[in-house]
């Protein structure tokens, strides 16, 4: 049985990745953004976002440049990089190293005997958005 309502958020939900909803940005204050790749993944940050990403390099504490800056967007101005947007970075620090959860994989062939239970655990590094320079 679960134990908790259906509707809400699950257990195994321990971090919310990406904290700040971009709907309601403006209401924030929030008026500088940009769009980052890291690990073949597309995220959308700010100025103190806390986001989860694939590993990388470094210890807790350590600050990093992610230089892959593919968007900038400051008030109404919208800088699109082709691929990238030339001297834009993104300062942010490293606050976390950990595994995520448990994935579970299971595989059979019916009437075959065949079964096949494997697990994976990603490495992640948890990010502080510091600053976007453009």
């Amino acid at each position: 049985m679960c134990s908790f309502p259906l509707g809400t958020q699950s257990r195994s939900t321990k971090f919310q990745a990406g904290s700040t909803t971009w709907l309601d940005a403006a209401e924030k204050g929030i008026t500088m953004y940009a769009i980052i790749r890291t690990g073949g993944k597309q995220y959308q940050v700010a100025a103190g976002t806390i986001l989860e990403v694939e590993k990388l390099e470094g210890n807790v504490g350590d600050s990093i440049t992610l230089s892959d800056v593919l968007l900038v967007a400051h008030d109404a101005a919208v800088t699109i990089g082709q691929p990238m947007v030339d001297g834009a970075t993104v300062t942010a620090t490293i606050t976390g190293q950990h595994r995520g959860e448990k994935i579970h994989v299971f595989r059979y062939r019916p009437k075959k005997r065949i079964r096949v239970h494997k697990g994976h655990r990603q490495y992640l590094t948890r990010l502080e958005i510091k600053s976007v320079n453009a």
